[in-house]
């Protein structure tokens, strides 16, 4: 699984990082689609040295014409910032399929403040670092994009979930009700089951995405308690 795989070379690396996103989504609960793997990275020197012996190890590459060394040059990287309106150093797998991973260069929480407070998944011995969940909240405030609003509302009942369980009474919001069913039906799967379920999806989004003329004659494998997968 590239995704297992991925974790495996940054423990075996000793790289700090948190994995923000869509895949923090799904590991803190709630199964949803995304094509793409966000990490955010410690940006020092040693930190920066250890993931790009696991780039290598992967062989990932930049998606853009550049080498991968230019990740580790922060003056570059503010310029880019500046001048390009840069959010994220792109990293594609040699599998066309693989998902992208995206390098979040200046997040609106610090890396240091969001380790601190980070939450650890263990998934075949592998231990899994992520943004917690009121970090995911606020870095997915006030984009402008209607994706990471849907997010802070599973967020937030994800948040009542665990704080509440059981206890937590049903809402005369339709919309919102549909998402706490969809998280009892989430956690009803382990974090390795929402992992592989994730991973098939994304393979099956790439594939479309490369090749939109063809049209599947076969349902689309929804997780339990939904009805299909947006590939937006």
């Amino acid at each position: 699984m590239f995704y297992l795989e991925l974790f495996r070379e940054l423990q075996k690396r000793g790289v700090q990082y948190v994995v923000v996103g869509g895949l923090a989504v799904v590991l803190h609960g709630y199964a949803r689609a995304t094509a793409d793997v966000d990490l955010v990275l410690a940006l020092d020197e040693t930190n920066l040295a250890r993931f790009l012996k696991t780039v290598q190890t992967l062989r990932l590459t930049p998606s853009l014409p550049m080498k991968i060394e230019a990740l580790c040059d922060l003056a570059q990287i503010d310029e880019w910032v500046r001048e390009k309106h840069m959010i994220a150093f792109a990293l594609r797998s040699p599998s066309p399929t693989a998902p992208t991973i995206d390098i979040i260069v200046r997040p609106k929480i610090s890396f240091a403040d969001m380790y601190a407070s980070r939450v650890e998944k263990t998934l075949e011995n592998v231990t899994v670092q992520l943004a917690s969940i009121d970090d995911l909240i606020v870095l997915k405030t006030g984009t402008g994009q209607l994706e990471d609003e849907y997010d802070v509302l599973i967020l937030t009942e994800l948040r009542k979930t665990y704080e509440e369980g059981d206890l937590i009474a049903d809402s005369f919001d339709s919309d919102i009700q549909r998402i706490r069913d969809e998280i009892r039906a989430s956690l009803n799967m382990t974090d390795l089951e929402r992992l592989q379920w994730f991973e098939e999806i994304c393979v099956f989004t790439k594939m479309f995405r490369q090749a939109p003329e063809v049209v599947r004659s076969e349902p689309v494998k929804s997780a339990p308690g939904k009805s299909g997968v947006d590939f937006t």
